[in-house]
């Protein structure tokens, strides 16, 4: 496996967690709308860790192509 196949499969798995991320923060809303006070400060981290790891699957990705 290549250099380039390497980061490729980085870049997927990184995109997996962001999905996985994303849907924690909207479990995170759904509790907010019920009632969680603490829901939304969550939420917000979560929706910030999502960010960065999509930047980084960019970034992994921008690699492969330079």
């Amino acid at each position: 496996m290549g250099d380039a196949d390497k980061i490729e499969e980085l870049a997927d798995v990184v995109a997996r967690v962001a999905e996985d991320v994303a849907d924690l923060a909207l479990a995170e809303l759904r509790a907010q709308a019920n009632g969680d006070e603490s829901a939304k400060a969550r939420e917000k981290l979560l929706a910030s860790a999502r960010r960065s790891l999509m930047k980084a699957e960019h970034s992994l990705r921008a690699a492969i192509r330079s």
